[in-house]
């Protein structure tokens, strides 16, 4: 069984497109912390829940763990993960960590995340995020517009080497590192991010699998970067779609 967990504040507007395309590809049960939102997000995942029959456990960070308030975003973040990774450990075959502003696409054929998983033989599927830079409309679905985005040159070669994100089997994890990483029940970070400085986007291993061609993280961003340090090019090439 694959899960998905994630954090959000005032994205109602997203939830119901994310949900979908993710249920459609195999996540059987969403972790939802709405933190401290002010939209209507819960209304929008209890309409989901009843009118599509999806599994959705909600959860509001502001009765959840009120000394995490304190924290700032990011670190309130790793509360959360850290709480699914504790509760679900033994119900979850895998968990998902992915944002309400990314998208897991599929580069060779219609694979379904969750068939792909039962395939391989590791702890960790790793993958690797490109950032689709706006200007895009907010109030509409965000698959399906005309974007433009950076390309890995600068993510894989700068600071961003490290910004993808970790689908993991909880069994074998205890703490949520960052939004991306994940530390095992034996207190070890696995060698290939511990170690191997040049992130692989091809790497099979029996901890991490990171395939690049195979899956690609759409993080899509209403904003755009430096263009001295951005080559653009248009989604529907990157993703051949």
């Amino acid at each position: 069984m694959l899960y998905l967990a994630t954090m959000c504040k005032n994205q109602g507007n997203r939830l119901t497109e994310w949900i979908l395309y993710y249920n459609n590809i195999g996540v059987e049960k969403f972790i939802i912390f709405l933190d401290n939102c002010t939209d209507d997000s819960i209304i929008i995942l209890e309409n989901i829940i009843i009118k599509y029959k999806i599994q959705i456990d909600i959860y509001l960070t502001e009765v959840f763990d009120i000394k995490s308030q304190e924290l700032d975003w990011i670190s309130r973040s790793h509360v959360m993960y850290d709480y699914v990774i504790s509760k679900y450990k033994f119900l979850a075959e895998w968990i998902a960590f992915i944002e309400v502003d990314e998208f897991i696409f599929s580069l060779t054929e219609d694979i379904k995340l969750d068939l792909f998983l039962k395939k391989i033989n590791t702890i960790c599927l790793y993958i690797n995020s490109w950032d689709f830079k706006g200007p895009f409309d907010e109030s509409k679905n965000i698959l399906g517009q005309s974007y433009l985005c950076w390309t890995d040159e600068f993510r894989f070669n700068g600071e961003y080497r490290w910004r993808g994100k970790s689908i993991i089997k909880p069994k074998y994890f205890n703490k949520c590192m960052d939004a991306h990483h994940f530390r095992m029940d034996n207190d070890r970070v696995s060698e290939e991010f511990k170690h191997n400085r040049d992130l692989l986007q091809i790497y099979h291993g029996k901890e991490v699998y990171i395939d690049d061609n195979i899956f690609r993280i759409g993080h899509f961003r209403n904003h755009s970067p430096s263009t001295e340090i951005t080559n653009f090019i248009n989604v529907k090439e990157l993703l051949n779609m």
